[in-house]
Order: structure tokens, then C-alpha cells, then sequence
């Protein structure tokens, strides 16, 4: 009996490739509709289902045929060269993606080697190596934020982690801080280590070794309440400079990982560490477009771009995101008694606070003037209050320094809103945590308004 394969392909894109199968013996059907395919779907059996998508609009089709699928098929794709969408398809249940153009030559290979056949022998180690190889490959060009978020992504849909981070090692100040983390609501900085001593992930980077263990006595809890069964921490390291580490966890009830699991994060690991620092080059160099020159804050332009990013990752994933706007008050009285030099250099100690008070995950923006805000990933309406108000305690509890004889008091009003809660576009999560500020700002300053729930 013929082994069978539908193909969709609107452009004749795939032509070689029907082509090529019926010279092998497979019975090939072609459409070119997407009720097409579906009803075919629905209808029949097939041992390969090969799709090129036209856009990443079409990725939704990869997953709705997946749950249509009436028996086990490998799925393959081909479509942009955007590793985003790669790992999209890949989550959705692709076995293969290829961005195009479609290298036939590719695939006659791997035919030959027998992984499309109707046996499953090689299925998951197949899936496993395609996101190696798209990662490889495609993260060389990305930036350091796009990166460090497609590599968390990744290596969770490789392990089947319930959550995960990549801590990276800055250099200035020599601390491992948060580039990307999911499955993880807590706001203190005991987040950033998954409630494990910050010391001991310092003391497994620098002597390079992976790490899979299951602490038990004392059990570790995260600050969502959460208790760790199982954690997995692999080092980063560039010949003989340490980057950070790539950290995925298992919360109680789920699975332990296992010994692939470990193996196939070390992989990654290995894998990545020079695209990691060909990003971090890259994002030094960058900085200085990126950040106010006064402050070292990042600047409204960043803000505009990295806002929508996070905006649209968690409305993807369906995770919370925060907004926190800050108003310095009263620094205009301070501008007219001692100047603006002193002004300027009164700012720039506040902004240092403020950084010094969030995670290394969360973004600090020099808004306009006297305002600032904090993107926090990850972060629902109670841990963005739980940050806010250690800024302004932090910004209040001692006063900033004018002069050698003198010294001034200073205070902040802050406005909160998240997605999804206060609101469902990035515009509206602007405006309403702006919103909330002003409204502190004008009845008793020093304190903390929380946006509308919609």
C-alpha cells in the first residue's frame, strides 16, 4: 500500500517536492485552500501533511491542523526566516520547518536518511534537532533582547520546563541579572534565582559545570508560591569569558526532568554561547543610541520598541505585563533654588535608585523631564505594587544630597496599570498607568494609584 502525503501550496512552491514523491512511490494529493485541507484533514489519513505558509498570519493553520489530524502524521513546514514564528510552528507540532527559500536538496536528504517515514523511530530526536538547528543558524542576527527570549522559549519547549530564565553576567557590576524569564509572577529579586541562594548560581558559572538537581531538603519555594521539584542550570561560557547561565525549572505535580532533557539543554547551551556573545558585542554598542545621556535610563525611543515587543509576547503566551510610571515631585522647586546643574545631577541619583530597586528583567525609561517608567515582564498588578512601593520608599526614605552643607527631601507619584487587567492594547496600558499617576499627583503625591480594572 502507498504511503499517502497531502501537500499545500498556493504558489507551487512545494511542486518539486510532490513531484519528487510520486517518483518515490507516495500517492500525492495538492490543494491550494485552506477548506481544502482541511476537509482532507478530516477525512483521510496521511503519513506527511507539507504546508508552505505564505506569512506568519497563516501560523494559526499549523495548529489547528495538528488537532484535526486523525491519525499520527508528521507535519512540515516551510515559511519565512523568522525564528520566532519558527518555534511558533514548531510548538504548534511541526516536525520540520525550513525557511525559504526551500532547499529541496535539504529535504531529498533527509528522505534518504528515513526521517519521513511512516515509522516513528526518530520522531522527537528529529523535532529536538530542527530547533537546535533554527537556533543555530538564526540567532546569530538577532538582538540580545530577542535572543535571550527565543532561547528561554526554546529550551522550555525542548525540556518541558514549567518555567524558565537566562541570567546573564554584567560586566560593570559583575552581577547575573534577568534578560528573560517565563512562568514566574514573583516581583522581589529572589525571582531572578528561582528562591535558590544567589551565591550558589554564581558558584556553578564559574566552575562551568551543568547542574540538574531536586532540592529537597530544604525544599525551595518561589515567591508565587510555587515549590521547585526539579531545576536544570546550564553555563554560558565564550572560550574563557562566562556569560550567564540558562535556568528551567519543574514545579511540584509536574514530571521530573530527565537525563535527555538535561543533555538536550547542555546542547543548547554549547550551541548558542557564541550567538550570546555576538549579542551582548552588539548590545554594548548599541547602548549608546539606546539610553539617556544623562540618566542611563533607556530612552523613549527604546521604550516605544521594547513596550510593543513584551506587549505582544504576553498577549501570545496570555502572561501578565506592568507598567509603572514615576513623577518626581517637587524637583521643579529644586531646578529654581540651586539651578539646573544641581537639577540634573538630583535626577540622575534618582534614576540610579530606581535601577537599583528593580529586577534586572525590568526596564527602566527615562520617560520625559522629570518622569520615568518600569517595563515589568511577567509581572501582575500585585507584584508591580510590591516594586513600586520599594521605589518610592527607596526614593523618600533618605534625601538627596544638594551640597556639602546641604540636602533636600524628595518624593514620587506613581501610577500602575497591566495587561491583561487595566487594559488590552499598549496604548491603553500607557495611558492608564499615566492616568493613575496624575491622579496621585494632584491629591496627596507620595504614593501609589492602581489603574481601573476594564
Amino acid at each position: 500500500m502507498k504511503e499517502s502525503a497531502l501537500v499545500y501550496d498556493r504558489d507551487s512552491v512545494l511542486a518539486t517536492v510532490s513531484d519528487f514523491l510520486d517518483k518515490e512511490g507516495w500517492h500525492v494529493q495538492q490543494v491550494r485552500e485552506k477548506e481544502e485541507l482541511l476537509q482532507k484533514i478530516k477525512k483521510d489519513n496521511y503519513t506527511l501533511v507539507f504546508c508552505n505558509l505564505e506569512s506568519a498570519d497563516d501560523a494559526n493553520l499549523i495548529n489547528e491542523l495538528w488537532t484535526q489530524l486523525r491519525t499520527p502524521s508528521q507535519l512540515l513546514v516551510v515559511g519565512p526566516d523568522d525564528v520566532n514564528l519558527a518555534v511558533r510552528i514548531m510548538q504548534s507540532g511541526a516536525r520540520h520547518y525550513w525557511p525559504a527559500p526551500f532547499p529541496q536538496a535539504d529535504f531529498e536528504a533527509l528522505y534518504r536518511n528515513g526521517i519521513f517515514e511512516a515509522r516513528k523511530h526518530r520522531p522527537v530526536y528529529h523535532r529536538e534537532g530542527t530547533l537546535l538547528q533554527i537556533i543555530k543558524e538564526i540567532a546569530l542576527t538577532m538582538e540580545l533582547d530577542g535572543l535571550a527570549n527565543i532561547l528561554v522559549d526554546s529550551a522550555i519547549e525542548l525540556t518541558g520546563a514549567d518555567g524558565g530564565a537566562i541570567l546573564l553576567l554584567d560586566e560593570k557590576s559583575n552581577m547575573l541579572l534577568m534578560k528573560a524569564v517565563r512562568g514566574l509572577s514573583g516581583a522581589d529579586r529572589a525571582a531572578e534565582f528561582f528562591g535558590l541562594p544567589e551565591k550558589e548560581f554564581y558558584d556553578i558559572l564559574s566552575k562551568r559545570k551543568p547542574l540538574l538537581f531536586h532540592p529537597t531538603d530544604p525544599p525551595v519555594y518561589i515567591p508565587n508560591g510555587q515549590r521547585v521539584s526539579a531545576m536544570m542550570i546550564t553555563p554560558t561560557w565564550w572560550k574563557d569569558q562566562p556569560l550567564g547561565e540558562l535556568v528551567m525549572v519543574k514545579y511540584e505535580g509536574s514530571e521530573l526532568f530527565t537525563a535527555d532533557d538535561f543533555k538536550l539543554l547542555s546542547l543548547l547551551t554549547d550551541e548558542i554561547s557564541g550567538a550570546v556573545h555576538n549579542a551582548i558585542i552588539h548590545y554594548k554598542t548599541k547602548e549608546l543610541t539606546i539610553k539617556d545621556d544623562l540618566t542611563e535610563a533607556y530612552n523613549r525611543r527604546y521604550f516605544e520598541e521594547y513596550l510593543e515587543e513584551e506587549f505582544l509576547r504576553a498577549k501570545r503566551y496570555g502572561s501578565n505585563l506592568s507598567l509603572i510610571f514615576f513623577d518626581v515631585d517637587n524637583l521643579k522647586e529644586v531646578n529654581v533654588k540651586y539651578g539646573h546643574l544641581i537639577g540634573s545631577k538630583t535626577l540622575q541619583e534618582i534614576a540610579h535608585r530606581i535601577i537599583l530597586t528593580v529586577r534586572g528583567i525590568d526596564k527602566v525609561v527615562r520617560y520625559g523631564g522629570d518622569e520615568f517608567c518600569v517595563v515589568l515582564p511577567e509581572t501582575d498588578t500585585e507584584g508591580a505594587f510590591q516594586v513600586a512601593d520599594r521605589i518610592r520608599s527607596t526614593i523618600a526614605s533618605r534625601p538627596f544630597r544638594i551640597s556639602e552643607n546641604a540636602q533636600v527631601n524628595l518624593t514620587g507619584s506613581i501610577g500602575i496599570a497591566s495587561f491583561p487587567a487595566h487594559a488590552i492594547t499598549k496604548d491603553d496600558l500607557i495611558r492608564q498607568a499615566d492616568r493613575a499617576m496624575f491622579t496621585i499627583k494632584n491629591q496627596s503625591k507620595n504614593a501609589i494609584a492602581v489603574a481601573q480594572t476594564i
